[in-house]
């Protein structure tokens, strides 16, 4: 079946729904008693047809930069979608001073502000706290007391556990021109590992970190290795830090160090072997970034194969030009990373119980599949909506749709059990992914959407499995 929607009508009692009468003969009776056999449900299909086109998500996708105290107007559909793409992600760095022991409330007040701004325009906020904001001698130098950067990201950390329900993640920038980790003392001299300590501390354990190379994560964590599926999305700080890559695509296949150990540090490897390092990691952490000004390697090969090697979920539309711009090395390309950057999830098939009565339960199967570079990476949960104009009856179910990684196909299935007082009528069968924030929750474009035709109601967030379920009274 190709089409999704279903009208089913359900049976419950034709007619008059009668008990037994007080004067029926004694075999009926006995009859009656005697144990019957188990009938099993009758069930419904529903096959579903893919979307074409890239289906516009939370937390994926091209995205640009904004400035604090910025505005977002216009960032989920700009009025030129070519040039720059509609985006539900932003990364706003966050200007430091460096000349000042405490962080002056203007600037923790203007963070909080453009959270507000973030919230009303339906995005969120890739977070980059740093101290020189371009890489002239106008923007001053780095700290190079490491104590100094964590009594900052101290006074950092209310405001962003405040403000997380739009933080999607925060970088460790910090340090180095543009925030980039490179170029600055305590990166040199190897003193930043305090700065990743009190990140971890501060930003909420919902939400992760992202370091500039796989070595510094592997420095962090002594050299422990790569993530394994048991550790991916525990919540433990070694499965909290990912990765951003801000030179992508540039010369030959480090990307300008970013495969790199540096000078005196341990363990060494060769370039390869951290692309495999980080390959095997990124599977269960946040990995985006831009491109580069040398994008000598930039070609729409390179680039799929490492988007799906390193499991991208958002990608810089600004910079640089010559590769991402609508003209650039990726313009033949450029639709299918729009529709592959993060997740892409795709309903194929549901099963569902065809027959309701108040009391009884409805058993639903789904099978999906995700065409995505990388999973969903914060936590949310499933739900399954029986729900009309008259009552609405849902259950969360124990599924992770962290877990249902790129490149594979999952099926999950959960029983919606229906009250005894339940309404009779004609439901809608629906799937809900919802922010986990309780204040964004009721927020469609906050909401999960699968790549799928005719599912999605943008007014509730609501993906429509099937019409015209019925739940009948009791029997």
């Amino acid at each position: 079946m190709s089409t999704r929607r279903w009208a089913l009508v359900l049976v419950g009692c034709l007619g008059a729904c009668k008990a037994p009468s007080a004067s029926a003969p004694a075999d009926a009776a006995v009859a009656a008693d005697l144990p019957q056999a188990a009938e099993e449900a009758p069930t419904a299909t529903v096959s579903f047809t893919e979307q074409a086109g890239d289906v516009l998500n939370p937390e994926r996708g091209w995205f640009g930069y904004t400035a604090v105290g910025g505005s977002f107007d216009g960032i989920r559909n700009p009025a030129d979608p070519v040039a720059t793409p509609p985006a539900t992600l932003t990364v706003v760095k966050l200007d430091l001073d460096q000349t000042q022991a405490q962080i002056p409330e203007a600037t923790l007040d203007a963070l909080v502000a453009t959270a507000a701004a973030a919230r009303a325009a339906g995005v969120k906020i890739v977070l980059r706290p740093v101290y020189r904001p371009d890489d002239s001698a106008a923007s001053g130098v780095d700290p190079t007391d490491a104590p100094f950067v964590v009594s900052h990201v101290q006074q950092l950390g209310p405001v962003v556990s405040a403000q997380s329900d739009v933080i999607a993640v925060v970088q460790m920038g910090l340090l180095g021109p543009w925030g980039e980790f490179h170029d600055s003392p305590l990166v040199d001299n190897g003193g930043w590992p305090p700065l990743l300590a009190a990140l971890l501390a501060q930003v909420p354990a919902s939400r992760m970190i992202q370091v500039r190379r796989p070595v510094f994560k592997d420095q962090f964590f002594a050299g422990r290795g790569p993530l394994t599926d048991g550790e991916g999305w525990s919540g433990t700080d070694v499965a909290r830090v990912g990765h951003f890559n801000d030179c992508f695509l540039a010369n030959a296949s480090d990307d300008e160090g970013t495969f790199v150990t540096p000078a005196g540090a341990s363990p060494t490897r060769t370039v390869d072997e951290w692309r495999s390092w980080a390959a095997a990691d990124t599977t269960y952490t946040f990995v985006g970034g831009e491109t580069c000004g040398d994008n000598g390697r930039a070609s729409c090969t390179a680039a799929l194969a490492d988007l799906a090697q390193f499991h991208w979920s958002f990608l810089g539309s600004g910079w640089y030009q010559p590769t991402v711009g609508p003209t650039g090395v990726l313009a033949a390309c450029r639709d299918e990373i729009t529709r592959r950057l993060g997740y892409r999830l795709i309903l194929e098939q549901a099963d569902f119980t065809s027959e309701i009565h108040a009391g009884g339960s409805l058993a639903l199967t789904v099978r999906l599949r995700n065409d995505g570079f990388a999973s969903l990476m914060n936590p949310r949960q499933v739900w399954v909506v029986l729900h009309s104009s008259a009552a609405r009856y849902s259950v969360a179910l124990d599924v992770d749709p962290r877990r249902w990684l790129p490149g594979t196909t999952s099926t999950f299935s959960g029983t919606l059990a229906i009250p005894d007082a339940a309404a009779p009528g004609s439901y809608t069968l629906s799937l809900w992914l919802p922010d986990a924030a309780p204040a964004l929750a009721d927020r469609a474009e906050y909401a999960i959407r699968f790549a799928n035709e005719n599912t999605w109601d943008p007014a509730t967030g609501l993906n429509i499995l099937a019409t015209g379920v019925s739940i009948e009274p009791a029997p």
